[in-house]
């Protein structure tokens, strides 16, 4: 047998054009808990990042933990309601393709390893129809950051039962 590889993907800015949505929930986080909404750029290199770690990133360093708990419960609400009204993070050009070329290679596995909610990804994997493409799907909900090695660490132990 040959030897097996494994491919993760993140998916904010990877797989998925999420800017507007992510700038759109910023905004609404930042209004609810009335602080200055940052710009683009500072919200922007958030991505990848746990909800929670964002918001430390993106707050004054005074605001305490109600402060910032706020404004990722008004974050995941405004996430969930352009959602509910068909909002959905658009592929990148080409990447359909690129995942159906990875998939038709037997000893490549694929991954995803991202700062998004488990619900959130649900949600992408149910509207691009990507059930049983990924062989480990790692998030936020379970680890500390998108940008963190325990992602890609515990993704790589449990495809190989370690």
């Amino acid at each position: 047998m040959d030897d097996l590889a494994l491919i993760l993907f993140d998916v904010d800015g990877t797989l998925v054009d999420s800017q507007s949505e992510i700038l759109a929930a910023m905004h609404d986080a930042f209004a609810a808990i009335a602080q200055p909404v940052p710009n683009r750029d500072a919200i922007l290199s958030t991505v990848g990042l746990s909800l929670e770690q964002a918001m430390l990133h993106l707050l004054p360093s005074e605001c305490d933990a109600h402060t910032i708990s706020a404004a990722v419960s008004a974050y995941k609400h405004s996430y969930r309601k352009s959602r509910e009204v068909g909002a959905m993070s658009v592929l990148y050009p080409g990447i359909a393709d690129l995942l159906r070329k990875c998939r038709s290679h037997e000893n490549l596995l694929l991954g995803l390893a991202t700062g998004k909610s488990r619900r959130g990804v649900n949600a992408l994997v149910a509207y691009y129809d990507w059930g049983g493409v990924f062989q480990t799907v790692q998030t936020a909900d379970t680890h500390p950051s998108g940008r963190d090695t325990a992602i890609r660490i515990s993704g790589d132990h449990r495809l190989v039962g370690a």
